[in-house]
């Protein structure tokens, strides 16, 4: 069968589609635009309004059937939230986009010090009023949480002020104050499902701005006990405030009701009824940059905040100074976060939560972010929360956090219930932070979580009891956890333990006794810890092949910093080959032809059938290697579509031996869908599965009513500039051997290293469209063989390399590298230091062991822009 000429110049069309996206190192983005809704949001914008016209560009779009809101540069202040909606994406120009956090509460000093007052003399009595609801503050250090009184009286005479009770703790002249002017309370109860509040001061807020009700937890539908609500119009004879949106919450009289808000919002109904197919893109959110933040404060009003979505895609973001978490993500699924900065956020830089499952987080950084002590927020760079499930960590850092690095990972509750279980934290760096690099506090008896090839360096700043790596029983089990090919250091003193298993079980009711136990600790570089390199106490834990020296300057790499971009284009991850079987690719067969569409796949590519001519198409799953693999199994939408054990593997079947390819029956409906593959070792999809590739397919079809969704991706989708490149220049030539047959050209991506080091490693990595799972696997650096009891001296040969910028014009699929290779012969010193195990507390006393003969590799996990 031949094809039509439609089908032929459709075909053409799309092949210059991709030759010019390749081109020009945005093909995600291209492929976006050429079928994406648009709205420029510059006629809408206005600065008199709490959301300064954004939303009326957001709904718009999304009664178009979605689309991109493209925000022009400039500071654009907010009193709300900004309501995003299914099938939208809001896309500023980069760092000079910023959405900004509008009036703060004021603030007035204590001016007589003292404890138990319930009288307290400020500074300026003028903006109090008889009723008024205040915070006061012990100080404005975090560890102090503020309490909310009612004034009910005043003396202009002596500058006092009554409250309706004894603040219980004491106050200090000119460091304690009195918070005002976002605060009022409920005067009746509001009940769920009405749209009316009664409050006792209505000039706290006005028509169109953001407010918060915290009831009592766990009565919310959606947001935990908190209504996020906005206000539609105020009637001051009855003090009485209308809300956009019914409550969805009961919450008594005397509450308290802020004026706060998250910069932008979205809110699913539940499990089953989510948002999707939304994005944040190249811009900037920022609060106050100031120690003086509002006393209303928890996730809630992160600021960006998703709450039951699913298909999110945040990329090139910088959230700094808000007075909540950074971004967070709850309940939400099948999304990516990826080149975003976190920082000097009071609460956590980024926040998935509560159930959420298949997020990638690639190529953040969580910097500096304060946390909220007196809440119990300790600051991390990244907190895992509640239930996760495949959260993925890559290639990011997390420095000079109040908390952790990485915090709770394995938590939930203290009865080992909604454990996060099979995550992946990788190719990172966490270091300098107040509390362990990668904090675990439980995960239960089958976390298998995987903590590899990160760089975790001088945490504890705060000389407290962190480790680099914590596996703590604290809220449940720490059981099957795997701790591989890390390396783990101490250079300032701060970090007193590399590797510490411990049992610290915050019991429930009744006693538990939790045990970390059944850890696999391998061929980690662990060394410089004052009390211990590493402390095991499972009795089934299996630590094995790590080593107890300094690898050398040559074999450590500094880390570089991601800064976010202004282009419109994500900034992709380098994406390695997977191990063992895996489905490379996804290649589109017309089914009527026989003819290939698309090969591969483009993530986020959209298919209208009218064009096409047909809806009769059918999916082929190519493998590595190509023979030898028991079966494939199909996904469409999380849902098992069909299993081939036989090749070639195709979603719909074939028939004469794959010369006629099936379609797929029923056709993909109008909308978004997922397609995931992956290999197993036996047939009809049992034996180990290997690592699956997913893409994201947007089908138009002009039968349907509805309109089609912009695409969200999960996968990051690389453009070909070079990012950095080296500034020494290597005398050797370099070689460029293509192992494959592309049909683009790449450009390859120098990994930067330090200057003016002829030694130092960089390799030139020609990469492809992604699978949808990265697994890094940084270059071997150095090989070491030692045999000892205690101490050995051995031989080592170190091979380093260092690249020019390539270009390499390459006929693969596959990973292709261009390296400048020196040589060099040292001698190193390869200490093995025997596993501490103690009955009960850790402590740095070695027992003499004879540990066997090892062969340790380093690795080099630095990240690179």
């Amino acid at each position: 069968m031949q094809p039509s000429f439609v089908q032929q110049r459709f075909r053409s069309g799309v092949s210059a589609l991709i030759i010019l996206a390749f081109s020009l190192g945005s093909f995600s983005w291209l492929l976006q635009s050429a079928f994406a809704n648009t709205i420029d949001a510059t006629p809408y914008l206005n600065p008199l309004a709490p959301d300064f016209g954004i939303q009326a560009a957001i709904d718009t779009a999304a009664a178009q059937g979605g689309g991109t809101v493209r925000l022009p540069a400039g500071t654009f202040t907010l009193e709300t939230y900004l309501d995003l909606k299914t099938g939208v994406t809001l896309q500023g120009v980069g760092a000079e986009t910023i959405l900004k956090a509008g009036r703060n509460e004021q603030r007035v000093f204590v001016t007589q010090g003292g404890s138990n007052l319930s009288t307290i003399k400020v500074a300026n009595i003028g903006a109090f009023r008889v009723g008024m609801i205040v915070y006061i503050w012990r100080s404005t250090d975090l560890r102090f949480l503020p309490g909310s009184y009612e004034i009910m009286s005043l003396d202009t005479t002596n500058q006092t002020i009554t409250l309706d009770r004894a603040v219980n703790y004491p106050l200090t002249a000119n460091v304690s104050q009195v918070s005002y002017g976002l605060y009022t309370k409920l005067t009746a109860t509001a009940t769920q499902g009405s749209n009316v509040i009664s409050v006792a001061d209505t000039s706290v807020f006005k028509p169109g701005e953001g407010i918060i009700i915290k009831g009592t937890e766990g009565t919310g539908i959606g947001n935990w006990g908190v209504e996020q609500n906005m206000v539609d119009s105020i009637n001051t004879s009855n003090n009485t405030i209308t809300l956009k949106k019914p409550l969805t919450l009961s919450v008594p009289t005397n509450s308290v009701v802020s004026h706060a808000y998250s910069a932008i919002f979205a809110l699913g109904t539940n499990f089953n009824n989510r948002l999707q197919n939304m994005g944040v893109r190249d811009l900037t959110i920022e609060g106050w940059n100031t120690n003086q933040k509002p006393a209303f404060y928890e996730f809630y009003i992160g600021a960006i905040n998703f709450v039951y979505c699913r298909f999110v895609t945040i990329d090139n973001i910088t959230v700094r100074y808000w007075h909540s978490d950074g971004v967070s993500l709850q309940s939400c699924d099948q999304s990516t976060v990826s080149n975003s900065l976190a920082t000097a956020n009071r609460g956590h830089g980024f926040h998935p939560g509560t159930t959420s499952r298949d997020i990638e987080f690639v190529k953040i950084q969580g910097i500096s972010n304060l946390g909220y002590a007196a809440r119990g927020t300790a600051g991390d760079g990244l907190y895992y929360c509640w239930g996760n499930q495949r959260v993925n960590i890559r290639q990011s850092v997390f420095r000079n956090n109040a908390g952790s690095g990485v915090g709770d990972l394995g938590g939930g509750d203290t009865d080992n219930s909604a454990r996060d279980t099979d995550n992946i934290i990788e190719d990172s760096i966490m270091e300098g932070n107040v509390r362990a690099g990668v904090e675990v506090n439980g995960g239960g008896n089958a976390a298998n979580n995987i903590i590899r090839r990160n760089i975790i360096r001088d945490n504890n700043t705060g000389n407290q009891d962190y480790a680099g790596i914590n596996l703590l029983s604290k809220r449940g089990p720490a059981q099957r956890y795997t701790v591989q090919d890390n390396i783990i250091e101490n250079t300032t003193g701060t970090q007193k333990f590399g590797v510490r298993e411990a049992n610290l079980a915050v019991p429930p009711t009744t006693p538990v006794n939790y045990l970390t136990d059944f850890n696999t600790i391998t061929n980690n570089t662990i060394y410089n810890h004052p009390s211990a390199n590493l402390v095991v106490i499972g009795q089934n834990t299996v630590a094995t092949g790590n080593v107890f020296t300094q690898p050398g300057a040559v074999i450590t790499p500094t880390p570089t910093n991601i800064q976010p971009t202004a282009s419109e284009t994500s900034v992709p991850t380098n994406t390695p080959t997977p191990t063992g079987s895996y489905v490379p690719r996804l290649i589109m067969y017309n089914a009527d032809t026989d003819q290939v569409l698309y090969d591969p796949i483009p993530n986020g590519v959209t298919i209208n059938y009218a064009t096409l001519g047909t809806r009769n198409i059918s999916i082929v799953a190519p493998t590595t290697p190509a023979t030898g693999i028991g079966s494939v199994r199909f996904w469409v939408d999380s849902a098992i579509y069909r299993t081939e054990s036989g090749r070639p593997y195709s979603i719909a079947g074939d028939q004469s031996n794959g010369l006629d390819f099936l379609p797929m029956n029923p056709a993909l409906s109008h909308g978004t869908h997922v397609i995931k593959a992956a290999t197993f070792t036996g047939s009809g999809g049992t034996g180990t599965q290997g690592t699956a590739y997913q893409v994201v397919i947007n089908i138009v079809d002009s039968n349907a009513t509805a309109t089609p969704m912009p695409t969200s991706t999960n996968t990051a989708v690389p453009t070909n500039t070079p990012t950095n490149t080296p500034t020494n220049t290597p005398t050797n030539t370099s070689t460029n051997t293509p192992t494959n047959t592309p049909t683009n050209t790449a450009t390859a991506i120098v990994t930067d290293m330090p200057t003016n080091t002829p030694t130092n490693t960089a390799t030139a990595i020609v990469t492809d469209v992604p699978t949808n799972t990265p697994t890094n696997t940084p270059t071997e650096i150095a090989t070491i063989t030692a045999t000892a009891t205690e101490t050995a001296t051995a031989t080592a040969t170190i091979t380093a390399t260092a690249t020019e910028t390539a270009t390499i014009t390459a006929t693969a699929t596959e990973t292709a590298t261009a390296t400048v290779i020196v040589t060099v012969t040292q001698t190193t010193t390869v200490t093995v230091e025997p596993i501490v195990t103690p009955n009960t507390t850790p402590t740095a006393t070695a027992t003499n062991t004879t540990p066997t003969p090892t062969i340790h590799r380093v690795f080099a996990p630095w990240v690179t822009n």
